[in-house]
């Protein structure tokens, strides 16, 4: 086993086999409207009509296992945080995959608990420790499970991390929402100012989408054009439905073996591959993109937002997931893509969308530097009470 920084804080110390003893195992046998719950890396433990709007397990569920409330769950890879306490039903079922394991609170906090086992040094002891050769199938050995080392400051101090950590984790929460209802703002003056993109009910013209803008052409050799002080987008480096460009690295950071397309501000940026996705952004300055990306300049007749949001209508989703072809990464080609037909409203009402659009998007991205700041808050703080 690594060594590995210890926690001390003077608080006392225990290890996981200490309060935790395997639970014993349960069937779920001919019982019926049980909650079926899955494991879930960022909200826990969920029930799986809530999470994907249906319940996805087997109709046999006779060898899944009961999960009491308060029971902690184990999955798989365990270093990606798949570790949560069941505190959704007073019984559940869950596939019989998990390892399930009886909790001793009777020193800890459920919540405290929770924190640790997904704090930088919780997650580093499961990283550094996991055995296997199959990536997604590693994991780490009971014994090493067993004396891992838990922090045990009074109940108390428990609580009182938890009070500052759920005090900041409630915040960032609440910027999302102030988000996410900015976005839908943004959708809704669209159909206000334009109308129904399905319908076309203002009566606007109707031209292909290559009429409106041009795709950038020729994939440029590093070897040549020197553009190492370029940021590199790629659609991963894009938030879907949001248009955010996120984690952005110079290009020399990048592997630049591959084609490369130059952009500039206020060109749009549209992934090619898997259109379902949503993956379309506003470039705001000069850069490179890899090839999965298309690069769109708008012509004289249409504005950059307005460009933006029709590749972000349900209407164009639903024809660039038609014509993506069935490979195994889907990807729509540029003349599908430029044969896209889409209303054309006159150009000053366009321009008098961009103008709301950027007050809008000013407070977006204010938004969006508070939630940064906060989640760097809440991971010093992290660090702070447990590594």
């Amino acid at each position: 086993m690594n060594n590995m920084k210890t926690i001390d804080k003077t608080w006392g110390k225990t290890t996981f086999a200490d309060i935790m003893s395997p639970a014993k195992v349960v069937l779920c046998g001919n019982r019926k409207g049980m909650p079926v719950l899955s494991i879930t890396m960022h909200d826990g433990i969920v029930e799986q009509k809530d999470r994907f709007k249906k319940v996805i397990a087997s109709r046999d569920t006779s060898k899944y296992k009961v999960v009491k409330n308060g029971q902690l769950v184990i999955a798989f890879p365990i270093d990606e945080g798949l570790i949560y306490t069941q505190d959704v039903a007073d019984e559940g079922i869950m596939s019989p995959a998990y390892n399930v394991w009886d909790v001793n609170y009777e020193n800890f906090d459920r919540r405290f608990l929770g924190l640790y086992f997904h704090s930088p040094f919780a997650m580093a002891y499961y990283k550094n420790n996991l055995r296997g050769t199959t990536q997604r199938r590693r994991a780490l050995p009971k014994e090493i499970l067993l004396s891992m080392p838990i922090p045990k400051p009074s109940l108390s101090k428990q609580k009182e991390i938890v009070v500052e950590l759920d005090e900041i984790s409630s915040t960032i929460t609440l910027l999302q929402a102030q988000f996410t209802d900015l976005d839908t703002l943004e959708h809704s003056l669209f159909v206000d100012m334009f109308g129904n993109p399905e319908s076309n009910d203002k009566g606007f013209k109707v031209i292909s989408l290559g009429e409106i803008c041009s795709a950038q052409n020729g994939l440029v050799d590093p070897k040549i054009y020197p553009y190492s002080d370029m940021y590199h987008v790629g659609p991963a480096n894009i938030v879907s439905h949001t248009g955010e460009i996120i984690n952005l690295k110079l290009a020399k950071e990048e592997n630049l073996i591959s084609g490369k397309y130059l952009f500039d501000s206020g060109m749009v940026l549209y992934s090619k591959i898997r259109p379902s996705l949503n993956k379309v952004a506003k470039a705001t300055f000069k850069g490179i993109c890899s090839a999965d990306m298309y690069p769109l300049i708008p012509k004289d007749n249409v504005t950059t937002e307005y460009l933006f949001f029709v590749l972000r209508t349900k209407r164009f989703l639903d024809y660039a997931a038609v014509n993506s072809g069935r490979a195994n990464i889907p990807k729509i080609n540029r003349e599908a893509l430029m044969a896209y037909q889409t209303m054309l409203p006159p150009i000053c009402l366009q321009k008098s969308f961009a103008s709301q659009m950027k007050v809008i998007e000013e407070t977006k991205s204010n938004i969006s530097s508070q939630i940064a700041e906060m989640q760097t808050l809440y991971k010093s703080r992290m660090q702070y009470w447990f590594d």
